[in-house]
């Protein structure tokens, strides 16, 4: 069976996995997935409690990733982009840390 299945077809569990509208994954191995009305995924919850929030610009870039861990502690990373749509920088702003990465 295709893991790739059409609104025509059932919705619902296919080996694991649980397959929403569009073709879009919402669970797996116990992590669940939400996504916004062009596709972007825009939240990760993690089994182990981690939460995962993405934020996307008009051209549906990332700009924004804020990780909430278990015990508490929360990284906060900001991407920038070229007018070409290439990232120029992956910076984490979270507790005075800040990582920079082309």
């Amino acid at each position: 069976m295709s893991e790739h299945l059409s609104d025509r077809h059932h919705i619902g569990r296919l080996n694991g996995r649980n397959i929403g509208k569009g073709n879009r994954l919402e669970a797996y191995n116990g992590i669940e997935y939400t996504y916004d009305a062009l596709g972007n995924m825009i939240y990760r919850q993690l089994p182990n409690g981690e939460s995962q929030l993405f934020q996307y610009d008009t051209e549906t870039q990332l700009v924004l990733v804020e990780i909430k861990k278990p015990k508490g502690n929360t990284e906060i990373w900001e991407y920038a982009y070229d007018p070409f749509g290439r990232r120029l920088s992956k910076e984490r702003k979270d507790k005075l840390a800040w990582t920079s990465t082309a």
